[in-house]
């Protein structure tokens, strides 16, 4: 697999990986559709693996492909890109231009220090220190590197997709399922043809059904566990890269403000 290198800044559990999914979409979906087809209306042999796959992913094998199919991960990428330039513009747009404008007030008292007390906290909570996580820019950050994470693990999908038709459609199996002409049509249409004797050798087609589904079936299996313990959690419900915890709701919490009710008549300074 040939990772694709992108801009990463935090963790990034899966990185982009080259797939050319689209250029064999024509004619992965013609061969799945057959093997969807054997699957749903002939069943496979007593015992074969692709039945427990079926069981644990709840996908036929041509839903998958659809699937792998349906969006681009570079869209989650670009997104990403963007939710950066978001995070800048916090610093360089809000941030900074205000606490110029703090810095030029030019008055003191205790009502300043409250006041200034308030607003660095604010200013925490909006942009951060030096890039810190609990801040709301921190949090596009790490949205960022999450959209990223997430449109590796897909394009890790249509990889393993990719690879597992690559020999699939030039196997023994695929000439089977091609050489049976009511394979191309719809599930009705097949019904019908295996009512009026008109396809023979079923056995034969379930097993070429059954083993192309298995090996499609694997491949995104060993994909779809990585992806649900990475970015969603493991079996203790905990994710392992803890983008639970990156990701949580961040909390503004005040600070603890000076007492302005000391009984002393004080004033408030103002430079001119």
């Amino acid at each position: 697999m040939q990772p694709v290198p992108t801009e990463n800044v935090g963790f990034v559990s899966f990185e982009m990986a080259e797939e050319s999914l689209d250029t064999m979409a024509p004619v992965a979906r013609d061969l799945l559709h057959r093997v969807d087809l054997t699957l749903t209306q002939l069943g496979a042999p007593p015992d074969h693996p692709v039945l427990s796959l079926l069981r644990r992913l709840r996908v036929l094998p041509g839903q998958a492909l659809d699937f792998a199919l349906s969006a681009s991960p570079q869209a989650l990428v670009d997104a990403a890109a963007q939710l950066r330039q978001i995070r800048a513009s916090y610093d360089s747009e809000v941030a900074t231009p205000l606490d110029r404008v703090m810095a030029e007030l030019g008055w003191s008292s205790a009502g300043q220090a409250a006041f200034t007390a308030r607003w660095r906290s604010l200013m925490d909570h909006l942009a951060g220190q030096e890039g810190g996580r609990d801040s709301m820019a921190g949090r596009l950050l790490e949205t960022a590197a999450y959209a990223e994470s997430v449109a590796g693990w897909f394009s890790h999908l249509r990889y393993a997709i990719c690879e597992a038709l690559i020999p699939a459609l030039s196997s023994e199996e695929a000439v089977v399922l091609r050489g049976c002409a009511a394979l191309s049509g719809s599930a009705e249409e097949f019904r019908t043809a295996l009512a009026s004797g008109a396809v023979s050798d079923t056995g034969r087609l379930a097993r070429a059904g059954a083993e192309i589904g298995r090996v499609v079936l694997h491949a995104v299996a060993e994909i779809y566990e990585a992806g649900t313990e990475e970015l969603l959690g493991g079996s203790d419900g905990t994710a392992t890269a803890s983008w639970s915890e990156r990701l949580s709701e961040l909390t503004y919490h005040g600070p603890a403000l000076p007492d302005l009710n000391t009984g002393e008549t004080g004033g408030t300074k103002v430079r001119l």
